[in-house]
């Protein structure tokens, strides 16, 4: 009778065990999953906040147009030169800001 639970015991430690075992991979990979998710999340928040400066960027250039332009939006290298040219006296935070993001999506600092 004795060596029956002795047994028994023995076989539920060796259950209780695999399922401890179980237990810690099964957090663990939640906490990877967690963590890749949190990861995901960063950079998406980032992507949009690129796009929304860039956009506000574009709409900016827009409405600042002289009447009677020809409508162009310089886009690329002509963006950073028309920036750094219009960053002289008056022009405040906004040209810095536009002179270091390009006009589609260049060098932005990145939200924290």
């Amino acid at each position: 009778m004795a060596t029956a639970r002795g047994e028994e015991a023995a076989a539920a430690g060796a259950v209780i065990s695999k399922l401890e075992a179980d237990l810690m991979a099964a957090r663990a990979a939640l906490r990877t999953a967690d963590e890749e998710r949190a990861e995901l999340e960063r950079n998406m928040r980032q992507a949009f906040m690129r796009a929304t400066c860039t956009l506000n960027l574009e709409s900016m250039n827009v409405l600042k147009r002289p009447p009677g332009s020809t409508g162009e939006v310089k886009t690329g290298e002509a963006a950073k030169a028309g920036a750094g040219a219009g960053a002289g006296a008056g022009a405040g935070a906004g040209a810095g800001a536009g002179a270091g993001a390009g006009a589609l999506g260049g060098a932005l600092p990145h939200p924290q």
